[in-house]
């Protein structure tokens, strides 16, 4: 993935994404390291928030697709989860990961 995938960037995180044909379902990985946040309980509430805003659209995300979500900030612990919702929509948004018939995020206003 590291190497052979394609990035898509937000302020607060990172979205590495490659298509794989082997896999009938997508699947997802949310790292975050002990460099943004050292204690485990928060890193994992953190892993816990992203997981479950992406279950929420998982629907939406086209098959056959590999997703590492690294967090970059430790903010996600503090910010509300409907922001969360929509940072994670618009990354994906951007990696063109949605399936064709899923319309676009509106822009927070």
């Amino acid at each position: 993935m590291y190497r052979n995938g394609s990035m898509a960037r937000s302020r607060l995180l990172t979205l590495r994404y490659a298509n794989n044909p082997h896999r009938v379902h997508s699947r997802v990985a949310v790292v975050v390291s002990k460099k943004v946040v050292k204690a485990a309980p928060k890193r994992n509430r953190i892993r816990r928030r992203i997981f479950e805003a992406l279950r929420l659209d998982w629907e939406n995300i086209a098959e056959h697709k590999d997703l590492i979500v690294n967090v970059h900030s430790a903010e996600f612990l503090t910010i509300p989860f409907e922001e969360i919702q929509t940072e994670i929509s618009h990354l994906l948004h951007s990696a063109h990961v949605y399936d064709k018939q899923h319309q676009p995020p509106k822009e927070p206003s």
